[in-house]
């Protein structure tokens, strides 16, 4: 399920993000929304990490 939310960001960081977006032929919407992801993802995998390691510690 996908929800709308309002971002207060600075003029010229929106003027930034709109032409790296479209040199990536997407939208600033999408760009935001794919690192956001990124970020999530890669917090994800070091808590999984960080907790494997704890286990292979006590063994």
């Amino acid at each position: 399920m996908k929800q709308n939310i309002t971002l207060r960001l600075d003029k010229d960081l929106i003027k930034k993000g709109k032409v790296i977006a479209s040199k990536k032929e997407t939208s600033l919407n999408r760009l935001l929304s794919d690192f956001l992801k990124q970020i999530l993802e890669e917090d994800f995998y070091e808590q999984s990490k960080r907790k494997a390691l704890n286990i292979l510690k006590k063994l």
